[in-house]
């Protein structure tokens, strides 16, 4: 009898490890996943229930935090503050006649998905998803992914 294969499909951004795997799998306690989610570093995919689930690529942006804590010295506020230098309005164009009315554009110490009166927020659109948070793990290399120079101005 010839055996049934199976192919699974999934995505790197595919919500699929619980806290507890994601946790265990990453060397951390769910309480760190939590105060990351509460600082607003982190964006979990919530169920239906309201359990909390991880995709690879969330795994891949916890591993960057801990390496801005533990290897270059960044506390949590640093850490926001870095990411606050994501300029947004770049990477999710918006209209610039709307810059002067978006609190991600104005306020210069959090990042878009932490704030309230942006135009993604009244458009309901989902900061899980959003390529500006999904950016967010290659805060190392910023300047690079962005092509950002100091002679630009």
């Amino acid at each position: 009898m010839e055996q049934m294969k199976t192919h699974i499909k999934s995505n790197i951004n595919d919500p699929v490890f619980t806290i507890g795997v994601a946790s265990k799998m990453l060397s951390v306690s769910p309480e760190t996943l939590r105060m990351y989610e509460r600082e607003g570093l982190l964006i979990s995919y919530r169920t239906r229930t309201g359990r909390r689930m991880y995709s690879h690529e969330d795994l891949d942006w916890i591993l960057c935090i801990r390496n801005q804590i533990k290897h270059k010295k960044l506390n949590l506020a640093g850490i926001k503050r870095l990411l606050s230098l994501l300029p947004c309005w770049e990477i999710s164009p918006c209209d610039s006649n709307k810059h002067f009315e978006c609190n991600a554009f104005l306020i210069n110490d959090k990042v878009c998905w932490q704030l309230d009166n942006t135009p993604c927020r009244s458009k309901k659109l989902d900061c899980y998803k959003c390529p500006v948070y999904r950016m967010a793990p290659k805060i190392d290399n910023l300047k690079m992914e962005l092509d950002i120079s100091l002679r630009k101005s």
